[in-house]
């Protein structure tokens, strides 16, 4: 594999841009290793939209998260259209270290929830049972990704007991217990 453009970054937290160059060179093993499963999960996704079909004027982001002795894959609907924020539509997968099997985990929403960016000034959507009590990973990415496309810089994710309320522009997530939260902001979630 070759890479053609290197970017490096300060730290992990802050993302101003510290160096970046075009020279072209071979792959490290790291980042082969990204890149192998990463076109392993897309061809894997080949399968997936027979079985999951996105909506039209979409298409896939991979994300790998490397954690201990997996690589934590995170699989996201991208829009096609303009002024679209793509909530929904996102599965997780793992892949162990040293192997090459890629692993379905599970679908975090069950359906896709396209929010047009001009016409909304608050953000929130709800989470099944079996999707997840709190803010999934991909919501948080898909809001990082958008956030200069929007008109706030909060979002709540509801589910059955919990409230998580995402600021973008801080980078925090708080998490209520549903009650105190309709308690101490006078709602009825």
């Amino acid at each position: 594999h070759k890479v053609v453009y290197t970017f490096v970054f300060e730290n992990d937290i802050d993302l101003e841009l510290k160096t970046y160059n075009n020279i072209d060179r071979f792959a490290d093993n790291t980042e082969t290793a990204y890149i192998d499963i990463r076109e392993g999960t897309f061809d894997m996704l080949e399968y997936f939209d027979k079985t999951f079909k996105g909506p039209e004027n979409t298409g896939k982001n991979v994300t790998i998260l490397k954690k201990k002795d997996q690589y934590e894959i995170f699989v996201m609907t991208g829009e096609n259209e303009p002024g679209i924020l793509p909530l929904g539509g996102d599965f997780k997968f793992i892949c162990k270290e040293n192997e090459s099997t890629i692993e379905f985990i599970g679908a975090f929403h069950k359906t896709y929830k396209p929010i047009r960016l001009s016409e909304s000034k608050s953000f929130m959507h709800y989470h099944s049972e079996a999707a997840s009590d709190f803010i999934t990973p991909t919501d948080i990415c898909l809001l990082m990704l958008y956030y200069d496309y929007t008109l706030t810089n909060e979002h709540l994710v509801i589910s059955e007991n919990y409230i998580s309320v995402f600021n973008s522009e801080d980078i925090e997530i708080k998490i209520y217990n549903k009650d105190s939260y309709n308690q101490k902001f006078n709602t009825s979630y």
